[in-house]
């Protein structure tokens, strides 16, 4: 009997699905809690972090494992992700103005 032999991709794909299956199975084991780490260093990054949430307020311990609801989660991954899209549009506009500077 002929088999396919799984390439390289197929096992990349299959391992994916793995991972995406046993995520979904933990979270709905925690009851839609998941659990993240925020940096801690000496200086900025000391202070705890407030996040509001349907009128729910939560003070997030940096430099441990927390857990917290998922909505908490994703206010914290989209505040990053704005912070970094805010940090390349200044870039941005530093090099244009620059430039500007530069051709007068």
């Amino acid at each position: 009997m002929a088999t396919k032999k799984e390439t390289a991709a197929d096992a990349v794909e299959n391992a994916v699905e793995t991972v995406e299956k046993v995520e979904a199975a933990t979270e709905e084991k925690d009851d839609g809690m998941v659990t993240i780490h925020l940096f801690k260093d000496d200086d900025r990054y000391s202070a705890p972090v407030f996040v509001g949430v349907n009128g729910d307020s939560y003070l997030i311990q940096r430099g441990m494992d927390v857990k917290v609801p998922k909505a908490v989660a994703e206010v914290l991954e989209h505040s990053i992700k704005q912070d970094a899209e805010a940090a390349r549009k200044s870039q941005a506009m530093q090099a244009a103005a620059g430039t500007q500077m530069m051709t007068i």
